[in-house]
């Protein structure tokens, strides 16, 4: 019974198998599918929301910036504070505002001016540049007097003489203190302006004396001199010249001494203060002035109000230290001088007090201001 079953059985399965059964059409392709994303798991404690999120969140969502976030915060925050009123804005007063600034800018100029005075008064002196015209040879002056003559105007020796015993009368310095007097010619250019052209020693000896050697007047600097006058007892004049010979200047000014005081004269002409003299009075009696040295005699033979002139004489003598030729008066005053210091430097004036001056300014050098 069993083995009819099996036999049944495998006859039906070939059958099965045998059997024609109809195809089906092929499976169609499957969509892609996304995929699956394991799911999290969710947390049972909420996280905490803070202000940080929160911007984070309109940021993403709402497409705004912090900027704009910001802004809107502190017009919130104005609002509140000001009970969520704006105030009204005022009018501006200009006038209150031109007044203020320009009581601000006149203080402050005030404070300028003020700054400017103290840094005047403290600051300390400075050197002044000196025209080169002004610059004094062999010693530092007080001053500088310009004297102007024509230059086409031909002026003789009384006339220049003349002039600068004028200047001389009229410097009006402390005592002890010096100006100089600085000779130039004038003359007008093609545009109208003033040139002044320095007088050299040369020119400045022919115009003081018409007999002075022509062996000096080749013998000194044409630039290096100096023609000035010194306050004391009515103004002295000296005149300082550099030679560059000494044996040939010193032979020109022994020539030139016979006719020096007269050629001179009255620049140079020195009138010593009275003095008693305690020679009795005689017969004869010798006047000397700054000129000549006259005697008037009272000889009976010869007539009335006759007089005689003789040239003053040079002597030597030592004046402050240096050999000198001077001419004096009956008192012992010395009314003309010259002498060298060194060799190359030779001074002419009418007095020792001038001469002292003189060789202590050659000797000390001028004080120069420091800036």
């Amino acid at each position: 019974m069993d083995s009819a079953q099996r036999v049944n059985a495998g006859a039906l399965m070939a059958q099965e198998t045998g059997a024609s059964l109809p195809k089906a059409p092929p499976p169609a392709p499957l969509a892609p599918t996304a995929p699956v994303q394991p799911k999290k798991e969710e947390s049972s404690v909420r996280p905490v929301e803070t202000y940080q999120g929160d911007i984070e969140k309109l940021v993403q969502n709402k497409n705004v910036s912090v900027v704009s976030i910001a802004a809107a915060e502190a017009v919130r925050r104005g609002g509140a504070s000001l009970g969520g009123e704006q105030p009204a804005k005022e009018p501006v007063d200009w006038g209150a505002m031109l007044k203020r600034a320009g009581m601000i800018g006149g203080g402050v100029l005030l404070l300028a001016v003020a700054a400017g005075l103290i840094l005047f008064v403290l600051q300390p002196a400075r050197s002044v540049q000196v025209p080169a015209a002004a610059v004094s040879p062999f010693i530092n002056v007080d001053a500088t007097k310009v004297l102007t003559i024509p230059a086409n105007n031909k002026l003789t020796h009384t006339d220049v003489v003349n002039s600068l015993n004028d200047e001389r009368k009229a410097v009006q310095l402390s005592l002890g203190l010096m100006e100089r007097l600085y000779i130039a010619e004038s003359a007008t250019t093609t545009d109208g302006k003033e040139t002044l052209t320095p007088l050299t020693a040369q020119q400045v000896l022919e115009f003081l004396s018409p007999n002075v050697p022509d062996a000096l007047a080749r013998s000194v600097d044409p630039v290096q001199f100096l023609l000035g006058i010194h306050v004391y007892a009515e103004n002295q004049p000296f005149l300082i010249l550099r030679t560059d010979s000494y044996e040939q200047a010193y032979a020109a000014m022994l020539s030139w001494e016979p006719y020096m005081q007269q050629d001179l004269s009255p620049l140079f002409t020195r009138t010593p203060s009275v003095q008693l003299s305690s020679t009795p009075a005689d017969m004869t009696t010798t006047i000397v002035d700054a000129t000549t040295t006259s005697a008037t005699t009272t000889d009976e033979s010869a007539p009335p109000e006759q007089t005689y002139t003789a040239p003053a004489v040079f002597v030597d003598q030592i004046v402050e230290n240096q050999d000198a030729r001077v001419i004096k008066d009956a008192n012992g005053n010395i009314l003309l001088l010259w002498a060298f210091i060194g060799r190359q430097t030779l001074v002419v004036t009418n007095n020792e007090v001038t001469l002292r001056e003189i060789i202590s300014r050659l000797t000390t050098p001028p004080i120069v201001p420091q800036p």
